[in-house]
């Protein structure tokens, strides 16, 4: 398994995670001190996964959900619930790469063992907001949305609106709050996607968020972002993801747009 492994998802309907902003207390920082000061090679910890997931070597299984792995191996998956385990390559005291998988029996050189959720959750998030090497910041959302007993939909949607950190850290956030079941992240996401002044990619992964959330939630705010996004590339996502909706209110609405009852910016 290479230290970083892109995963292929197929996504049929999300619903899932959360985030309240998080500090940086001792136990962050102890678990930063002992990465940190361990010798050069891989560094693992592991730390326990929600209920409703699964990690495999090549992807992440969310029973219920809709998510299903796609692999690119020919070779089949080991998997496991319960637990994951996060695999980091160390040099020279820094993290050079990060990867999730299933807890491995073949130890790495530094084991540092089970860890606490909240410590788990602020370093990983610690490290989504601050490493200088994208694909390693990257990396750290997901494991870190899927830590069982913390709620992150807070942290999450302050990374997404922070526009000194990477893009793509930035979607990935954005992503996750999709997963969130608190109506409060469905305003984040709101706000994102109606920021004239956000990325467009950004922007864009607001609008799909928010094509993940419960109907009652998403939909009106898609009917607006169709009618009065000033940006062409949001009204025409908005209008493409409640085309795939079954809510008896979009065909309404596409009616009334066909009568020219209500105007397209």
């Amino acid at each position: 398994m290479t230290a970083r492994t892109r995963w292929s998802l197929v996504l049929s309907v999300a619903p899932v995670l959360a985030v309240g902003a998080l500090a940086a207390p001792m136990s962050a920082q102890s678990l930063r001190e002992r990465i940190r000061t361990a010798p050069d090679g891989d560094v693992t910890f592991q730390f326990a996964l929600k209920e409703d997931v699964e990690v495999c070597d090549h992807g992440v299984s969310m029973r219920g959900s809709g998510w299903r792995v796609s692999s690119r191996s020919n070779r089949p998956d080991i998997c496991g619930a319960g637990e994951g385990e996060v695999l980091l390559k160390v040099r020279d005291g820094a993290v050079v790469a990060l990867d999730l998988r299933p807890p491995s029996i073949d130890r790495s050189d530094t084991d540092l063992g089970f860890q606490d959720a909240q410590m788990v959750a602020e370093y990983l998030l610690g490290v989504a907001a601050a490493h200088p090497r994208e694909s390693v910041a990257e990396d750290a959302i997901a494991p870190a949305a899927m830590i069982d007993g913390v709620t992150i939909w807070s942290a999450l949607l302050d990374l997404a609106r922070d526009r000194s950190v990477f893009v793509d850290v930035r979607e990935q956030a954005v992503f996750w709050l999709s997963q969130e079941a608190a109506e409060t992240a469905t305003a984040g996401l709101a706000s994102i996607a109606k920021d004239d002044d956000e990325a467009a990619e950004v922007r864009a992964a607001a609008v799909f968020a928010l094509s993940q959330r419960p109907d009652e939630e998403g939909v009106p705010i898609l009917m607006e972002l169709a009618v009065t996004s000033r940006h062409a590339r949001v009204r025409e996502s908005s209008l493409f993801w409640l085309a795939q909706s079954k809510d008896p209110r979009v065909l309404p609405f596409f009616e009334s747009i066909l009568i020219g009852a209500v105007t397209l910016r």
